[in-house]
């Protein structure tokens, strides 16, 4: 798997009003342009074809072709009917992902596709600050901070031609504070804060899930999650300086709210053996 890393940014500060009115930006950015080995379980060319393989307690291998197995009879009844829709499938899987690793499978029936899976990662971070004195004996004084991410983390799709599950990362916040200088002894501090974690985490399919167990899934089957957590914060704090002591006190009020969407249990499962 490559492995394509760049790193970039700049940085911009200084007086918009001399001796009043400052500013600062900050951007950060990295770009990943890498792979990811990955490694699935597929039907081989002959189940594709209908034909199941096995060995019996003699060691002796075998191979029964749909014809054969259909042909199965019991008290002159068809004993097994094998499913064209489930060949059907296995057909196209194996046309689309041919076994080309062994570390997977029981070697007959299934094995492993291996390929390298695109995981890009994009970031970027922006950052500003701005400072206003608002009187010239700096006795009343405002600042603002504020943070902006929105980052993507790919991941790998479950087979080549399948959407990957990537994760968004968006999250948000930002800071204004007022301080008075009441007088030498006396300083007031008051501050609003907002800070909002957002992600999402992309689903591959919005399709029952349906798979044959220990021979192959067409998708990996993950839904969909978002989720958005605002935390709002009042601050505003007092610091008395008497003598040789200092006395400090205030109020903290946090306001949080958790909003969380996921798809997990939203559709159907189906399990077999084939």
């Amino acid at each position: 798997p490559k492995l394509i890393r760049n790193l970039f940014g700049g940085r911009i500060g200084g007086p918009i009003v001399k001796d009043r009115f400052f500013f600062f930006y900050n951007y950060e950015g990295m770009r990943e342009a890498k792979d990811a080995a990955v490694t699935r379980m597929v039907p081989t060319a002959s189940l594709a074809a209908g034909s199941i393989r096995f060995d019996d307690n003699t060691g002796q291998s075998w191979t029964l072709t749909t014809p054969q197995i259909n042909s199965f009879l019991l008290s002159g009844v068809p004993v097994i009917d094998v499913n064209p829709t489930v060949v059907a499938l296995f057909a196209s899987a194996a046309s689309r992902s041919p076994v080309n690793d062994t570390t997977v499978g029981d070697g007959r029936n299934t094995g492993g596709f291996r390929f390298n899976a695109p995981v890009p990662v994009k970031q970027n971070m922006h950052t500003a600050r701005f400072d206003w004195n608002v009187t010239r004996d700096q006795k009343h004084t405002v600042s603002f901070r504020g943070n902006y991410q929105q980052d993507i983390t790919g991941a790998a799709p479950y087979l080549p031609d399948t959407p990957p599950t990537n994760f968004w990362s968006h999250p948000f916040g930002f800071a204004a504070t007022y301080t008075w200088l009441v007088n030498a002894n006396l300083t007031n501090r008051f501050s609003y804060g907002m800070t909002r974690l957002a992600y999402s985490t992309q689903g591959d399919s919005n399709d029952p899930a349906i798979w044959l167990r220990s021979v192959f899934q067409p998708v990996g089957f993950d839904r969909a999650v978002h989720r958005t957590n605002p935390t709002h914060n009042f601050t505003d704090d007092m610091t008395w300086i008497k003598g040789d002591h200092t006395f400090q006190f205030g109020t903290n009020i946090c306001l949080i709210s958790n909003k969380r969407v996921t798809y997990a249990n939203s559709f159907d499962q189906a399990l077999t053996n084939y």
